[in-house]
């Protein structure tokens, strides 16, 4: 089969031929262009993940594949994306949140407040990978515009122990109050300095 990345094309034929194998050669075609790997086109068909697993399950009827790089700009943008539009459906369950706080504390509020934790500590970490990526791409403009969300988000965390407090010492209207008050205004400037980041140019 050949495997073509930017201008190289590369042969690989034998045994010892494996998916593993053919995705670290592309790796490092990539990283001498400063480049992320978008999909492989495996015979005209696009492969978007397990990339080494597809070529193992068809390695014996592969002919060619073909690289589609993409920058680490354009991963780091996509992902900044998909984290703004995770935290732009909060806001409106924020307001019913807080509302059933302050009727009392319900288990559906109880499972709705653990829920969004959670969905924070993923976001979270997801920040900070894209971050790394933003350090990659080597544009650090973009860097202090992303950096200026983060440090928003990041604020959530010291109003969602307070919030945890006040559910478990039984003052649930504080609880709502501060979903509606603090917790939100929050999110929702973060979501406006994610889309500031649409807005930046390259250099």
């Amino acid at each position: 089969m050949f495997v073509s990345v930017f201008e190289d094309k590369t042969e690989f034929y034998g045994d010892s031929v494996t998916g593993a194998k053919i995705i670290d050669h592309i790796m490092i075609k990539l990283s001498e262009k400063n480049m992320a790997l978008g999909h492989l086109l495996v015979d005209g068909e696009i492969v978007n993940n397990s990339h080494a697993k597809y070529i193992d399950k068809h390695l014996s009827d592969i002919k060619n594949i073909e690289v589609v790089p993409v920058t680490w700009l354009e991963i780091a943008m996509q992902n900044a994306e998909e984290i703004r539009n995770a935290l732009a459906a909060f806001p409106p369950i924020m307001d019913v949140m807080a509302e059933d706080f302050r009727q009392g504390v319900s288990a559906r509020g109880w499972k709705e407040f653990e829920n969004m934790i959670n969905t924070f500590l993923y976001i979270d970490s997801a920040m900070k990978g894209n971050f790394s990526i933003l350090m990659s791409a080597k544009k650090p403009e973009y860097n202090v515009a992303w950096d200026r969300a983060r440090s928003e988000y990041q604020k959530l965390y010291d109003m969602l122990k307070k919030i945890e407090k006040h559910l478990k010492q039984d003052f649930p209207e504080k609880a709502g109050d501060l979903i509606q008050k603090s917790v939100k205004p929050c999110v929702e400037k973060t979501i406006a300095y994610l889309d500031e980041m649409k807005n930046v140019t390259e250099a």
